[in-house]
């Protein structure tokens, strides 16, 4: 079984695999520290079973690798067949909802939440899977998706991460004009 790790910190990604072999005795573990080595590694390989992808990596521009949705979206290209999950730090909801919706993860798990990988099992079986946290976050969202539609958190999520407004232009693929009104209406903070 081949088993991509993205993480940037490296003293988690040596608990990750840790916990991966206590999982998957034989599993082959590729690393990748930021989304330029991950998608070497994904282009590169012609066989991925399992990704593990932080949130928040070190961005690959010139292939607009910006977070793990963009990472998920080219493994699905890719390796249609591997199973993606996603782990993040960030515990707000909208981001939460955003990789849940854009991503679509066979597991969506809060940093806090990872005591061990026993959830491969469910997700090997064919069912997502979703930490606590992820899951709460996932419906306080679903219940007020009017104020939170796909694009507006999208924007919140760049912004938190310290996008500024002209940047968004290309990564949102909105017209300066369409995030001028936005921030006319208060919604984007300057």
């Amino acid at each position: 079984m081949d088993i991509l790790i993205v993480e940037d910190h490296f003293i988690t990604m040596q608990g990750y695999r840790v916990m991966l072999k206590e999982e998957i005795p034989k599993c082959n573990v590729l690393q990748a520290l930021n989304a330029k080595e991950a998608y070497h590694n994904i282009t590169s390989t012609s066989s991925l079973d399992l990704a593990i992808i932080d949130y928040q990596i070190p961005k690959y521009k010139k292939e607009a690798l910006y977070t793990s949705i963009d990472i998920a979206l080219l493994l699905k290209k890719h390796h249609p067949n591997c199973f993606i999950c996603i782990i993040t730090a960030y515990e707000e909801a909208a981001t939460i909802y955003t990789i849940h919706s854009k991503a679509k993860p066979h597991a969506l798990l809060i940093k806090q939440d990872v005591t061990d990988f026993s959830f491969i099992k469910t997700i090997f079986s064919g069912t997502t899977y979703r930490s606590d946290k992820a899951q709460k976050a996932i419906i306080a969202i679903s219940n007020h998706q009017e104020i939170f539609n796909e694009i507006n958190r999208e924007i919140l999520g760049y912004l938190k991460h310290g996008y500024k407004v002209n940047e968004l232009e290309n990564i949102v693929f909105l017209s300066e004009s369409r995030l001028d009104s936005s921030r006319k209406c208060n919604f984007v903070k300057q």
